[in-house]
């Protein structure tokens, strides 16, 4: 198996970054607090539309706030609608090698926290194959790295 790495990295959005951490969610909390979950979101609509702008990206973030969280501002993957197109999420995917070899990049929800993998390197072992975009932070570039603070139990996989 080749590895594979789809390039999200235009589409990169950064919850703490000055330009999105002040978005609210429906209870008034921001996307700097508790905005890892719909930043992934947002970043594959962003990759699907080629949007890479910061203005763009903000736009997309709160249509994903607007159609797929609830009133506590929980991400709840409802379909979104963003530029005449409709997203649907797939909260049953169980192999995220599999999603990546199709080229779509798969939403992992750790304990408290969200990542968007968008590669998978099999001469790497374990987590470490798994390539990641975190919102948190530009550092962690595979799952290996954020489950050594949120710990290693994956508790969904979404597409």
């Amino acid at each position: 198996m080749e590895p594979v790495n789809i390039d999200l990295k235009p589409y990169y959005i950064n919850q703490f970054d000055a330009n999105f951490k002040k978005i609210r969610f429906a209870n008034n909390s921001k996307v700097g607090q508790y905005g890892c979950g719909v930043c992934c979101a947002a970043m594959i609509i962003c990759w699907k539309l080629d949007i890479s702008t910061v203005n763009g990206k903000q736009s997309v973030l709160k249509k994903v706030i607007a159609d797929a969280t609830n009133f506590n501002g929980s991400l709840v993957y409802t379909n979104v609608a963003c530029r005449g197109r409709v997203f649907q999420f797939d909260t049953h995917v169980v192999d995220m090698a599999g999603s990546i070899l199709k080229r779509e990049p798969a939403i992992c929800h750790l304990n408290g926290h969200f990542v968007l993998v968008t590669g998978y390197d099999p001469s790497k072992p374990g987590f470490e194959a798994y390539i990641v975009l975190d919102p948190i932070s530009k550092k962690n570039t595979n799952l290996k790295e954020p489950m050594r603070k949120y710990g290693s139990k994956i508790i969904k996989k979404i597409t």
